[in-house]
């Protein structure tokens, strides 16, 4: 008997370390798993301990394996435990001390065991092996009531679960838990409670009781009937306590009589404050009533709302941006109860959502203005010539989207303390007599001309600053832009707006680049006029140089010879010109030179080229003029001259400077421009042959004509 009774000891602990861990792998985070695995590897100990004394040969090593068994009152205390998680009172161990009087009394009689010299005797051989005999005492009493006692309460939560249940599998489950926990029971309270007190031995059995009835039958249940799935009810308490978002239960009167962890941490207040209050508290004043118990039935006829984006206020008076959904809850009969509403907090959603409303909003902003910039840029890089760019470009601001203007405007430049308008786009005659002799003293214009400062304004009728005016001028406002290069201003730009108009710093800002950018064309206008200019003119006379002259002559001769017009040329000579500079100097020499360029530009049409040819030679190109005419024109200035008088240095005058001049006329017979300038050249040569200061025309059969 004492080798039977070993070997099922081992067995038990066997189907306790193998149930414990099939159990736990199930679900290694589940608190009652945690639990039952641990019953389950304290009771495999034990019965290997039991396993041990049983199969021992002398009383001291009985008596080894006996200390070891001193752990026997904690598998009660760990049954208990499992029991209150299983049956649902995790209030109760919600407090730290009610651990004591769970695992208290198992550490005391474990620890009087290890420490009292009075059971040191206790292992006694009987004919199914070494057991203990405990010294008949009050300790030992209470130490045999010890497990009866736990084992009587567990079945009592056991009972009172298997009978408050309704649901099938709920009530299987509390069935097997029952019947387990008695089975248990009755065997501690016969080996415990009632043989002793008749003196009456039997065998240890309650490692084994243990392990085949706690381990064995709870782990049947685990595989027969998910003893430890959770049901519908559990499930659902333990969603609701452990949901992110706010529980609110909300009776017909408006009052809040439940709510959960996540409701209480998002408003700020404690259960006690939250069950019972006014849910108008919560919510903004009137909205309960009109948004969720109205639309929900209880004063018509929607039963839920689902994604209402509202505000709940806190304990802090804090509005909490939320999405709200709610649905009614009835009794058995279908008697309206109240309304459940879920609150999400969406504040960062919100937040999220506005900022990327902004960045959006931001970016179709910038978009419009990178487009505004670029349209600007092509219009400005369009041509070279000023007049054509400014046009363009007054065209493209006016039509920018970004800005809400008329197609109205223009440009001035500023020249000293006048402003000259040298592109307007949709004013009328009448607005450009009045501002045809502006200074930078008149109106807004000249205002930013002297401020250099852009200058907005909502009506020309309220704002004082107008002062320029005509009859029946309409009420405008207006956004005038200093136009300014190395920091000075060189021009001012004028643009329409609708009355009342409204310019706000993204658009001020954007409308101060495209002055500025406006501003760096004309600049780089102006300046490539000077250097073409540069390159096509005489630096000393301001007349065309010969480069300039072959552009000219080419576009005469293609003419001429299209139209049959003709065209004809005069070249000039200053006479004795290398005397007056030994007698003057060179630089009286470059004075006359300038002078007497100036007299052939007095005497010659817009059309007309004057073009310092040489040194003291000039050639003119008069296009449609013929041979006689020409000539008119080459007496003019040789009588100019002559009756000229040049300075020579300060406070003193030359006079009695001639010149001579060759004039020749395009015929058919001529087919290139070398042709033309020889002819003249030919016949200002006559002119110096026949004695200077004189006229020559080119005549065919290489004769010339005289006046």
């Amino acid at each position: 008997m004492p080798v039977f009774l070993a070997l099922l000891a081992l067995v038990s602990a066997f189907i306790s370390v193998f149930m414990g861990s099939f159990v736990l792998t199930r679900s290694p985070r589940e608190r009652l798993n945690q639990v039952f695995f641990a019953l389950s590897i304290i009771v495999a100990c034990w019965a290997f301990v039991e396993f041990q004394f049983r199969m021992a040969d002398s009383f001291d090593e009985a008596m080894l394996w006996l200390h070891f068994a001193f752990f026997w009152p904690l598998p009660a205390a760990i049954l208990i435990h499992f029991v209150l998680i299983f049956t649902g009172h995790t209030r109760f161990l919600g407090r730290p001390w009610n651990y004591l009087l769970i695992y208290g009394p198992a550490a005391i009689i474990t620890g009087l065991f290890f420490l009292s010299d009075s059971y040191a005797s206790y292992p006694v051989e009987r004919r199914w092996g070494w057991t203990f005999a405990l010294p008949d005492t009050g300790f030992s009493d209470i130490s045999y009531l010890y497990f009866p006692m736990m084992a009587f309460i567990s079945v009592v939560l056991c009972f009172r679960f298997y009978y408050l249940q309704t649901e099938p599998l709920i009530r299987k489950q509390a069935k097997f838990a029952l019947a387990t926990v008695s089975f248990y029971a009755g065997v501690v309270t016969l080996e415990y409670g009632l043989l002793p007190l008749i003196h009456f031995w039997i065998p240890e059995l309650t490692a084994l009781t243990f392990a085949v009835a706690v381990s064995g039958f709870f782990g049947y249940s685990i595989w027969k009937y998910q003893m430890f799935t959770l049901t519908p009810e559990l499930a659902a308490d333990k969603i609701i306590a452990t949901m992110s978002d706010a529980l609110l239960l909300i009776d017909t009167r408006g009052i809040v009589i439940n709510t959960n962890d996540a409701a209480r941490q998002l408003l700020g207040f404690g259960a006690e404050e939250l069950e019972g209050m006014q849910a108008d508290k919560i919510f903004p004043e009137g909205w309960l009533r009109e948004s969720i118990i109205e639309k929900q039935g209880i004063y018509g006829n929607i039963e839920s709302v689902t994604d209402i984006e509202s505000v709940i206020r806190s304990h802090a008076g804090e509005n909490i941006a939320v999405s709200l959904s709610s649905s009614n809850f009835r009794d058995h009969d279908e008697a309206l109860l109240g309304t459940i509403c879920i609150a999400r907090n969406i504040s960062d959603r919100k937040r999220t959502e506005e900022l990327i409303r902004h960045q959006s909003e931001g970016l179709v902003a910038r978009n419009a203005e990178l487009t505004a910039l670029y349209e600007i840029s092509n219009a400005l890089r369009s041509s070279l010539d000023r007049d054509k760019m400014l046009k363009r470009s007054l065209e493209t601001i006016t039509s920018l989207a970004v800005f809400d203007m008329e197609h109205k405007g223009g440009i001035f430049v500023v020249e000293g303390t006048s402003l000259k308008l040298i592109a307007s786009q949709g004013d009328s005659p009448e607005f450009i007599e009045a501002h045809r002799n502006m200074t930078v003293d008149d109106c807004l214009c000249g205002l930013a001309a002297r401020t250099g400062k852009m200058i907005f304004s909502a009506s020309s009728v309220e704002d004082d600053r107008h002062t320029l005016s005509y009859p029946d001028m309409p009420d405008h406002g207006h956004v005038i832009v200093p136009l300014k290069a190395m920091d000075a201003v060189t021009g001012v730009m004028y643009l329409y707006l609708p009355p009342g108009s409204r310019f706000d710093e993204r658009q001020k800002k954007l409308m101060e680049t495209i002055g500025s950018q406006l501003a760096i064309a004309m600049e780089n206008v102006r300046l490539y006029e000077e250097t073409r200019a540069l390159a096509l003119h005489d630096p000393l006379t301001g007349l065309a140089n010969r480069r300039l002259m072959s552009l000219e002559l080419e576009k005469a001769l293609a003419r001429a010879s299209r139209t049959s017009k003709p065209f004809s040329l005069v070249m000039l000579d200053l006479d004795h010109f290398k005397d007056y500079n030994d007698l003057y100097g060179h630089a009286a020499g470059d004075r006359l030179l300038a002078g007497v360029s100036a007299l052939i530009l007095e005497e010659i049409r817009r059309i007309d080229l004057g073009v310092r040819y040489g040194g003291e030679e000039f050639l003119l190109i008069l296009p449609d003029t013929e041979l006689a005419d020409a000539k008119d024109v080459a007496e003019r200035i040789r009588i100019k001259t002559d009756a000229a008088s040049f300075p020579v240095s300060d406070g003193m005058q030359s006079s009695g400077i001639t010149v001579s001049l060759g004039v020749a006329s395009w015929d058919e017979t001529i087919t290139s421009a070398d042709i033309l300038v020889a002819r003249a050249d030919t016949a200002l040569y006559m002119a110096k042959s026949r004695g200077r200061n004189r006229v020559q025309g080119w005549m065919a059969q290489g004769r010339t004509s005289a006046d």
